[in-house]
């Protein structure tokens, strides 16, 4: 069996790489790996193409125009309009 990284700053992403063992830590899977070098290394399974796919990104499908934190600040603003305007 094997995996591909495919978090964008991991240093082996887009290599396949066999998994050499797996482990449970808590609710997260970890694969076990040799790296270019030959070392073990592990990854959480997160970070690569064998993990469940994510909500909120196929649900997006490519079509969010807008970051979580610029919404958050959105709301934000828009708490303090509402309380500048409502009667004290």
């Amino acid at each position: 069996m094997d995996f591909e990284i495919v978090h964008p700053f991991h240093p082996d992403r887009g290599i396949r790489l066999p998994i050499l063992q797996t482990q449970l830590i808590g609710e997260e899977r970890w694969f076990w790996y040799a790296d270019r070098a030959g070392r073990p290394r592990r990854v959480r399974e997160s970070f690569t193409d064998r993990a469940a796919p994510n909500d909120f990104v196929v649900q997006a499908a490519g079509r969010c125009a807008f970051r979580l934190r610029d919404l958050m600040q959105l709301a934000d603003r828009l708490d303090q309009v509402r309380r500048e305007r409502s009667p004290s």
